[in-house]
């Protein structure tokens, strides 16, 4: 829980409640557990993560695993401002 100025009413009026119950006088949980079935399959999270990090440029090359993210980066900007004619093939 955030430090609220009326911490002691805070947490009283959080004991009251039918939904939530305070646990240690510091955590908050619910007393029935949310019960929603997810929408999206893990897959297609996976999948829209891929896509995300292609599209922003942050993929390095198949056939160069050992440069990194900031790597990637900073060969991005190199090559499109500075040496045009060392573009992926």
């Amino acid at each position: 829980m955030r430090k609220y100025k009326p911490f002691r009413s805070v947490v009283e009026s959080l004991k009251r409640s039918t939904k939530l119950e305070v646990i240690d006088n510091k955590y908050i949980k619910r007393r029935v557990p949310l019960a929603i079935e997810p929408t999206v399959s893990p897959e297609e999270i996976k999948t829209a993560m891929e896509e995300e990090q292609k599209r922003k440029g942050n993929v390095p090359p198949p056939d160069q695993p050992w440069i990194t993210k900031g790597m990637v980066r900073c060969l991005q900007f190199y090559i499109t401002n500075i040496a045009p004619d060392l573009a992926y093939r």
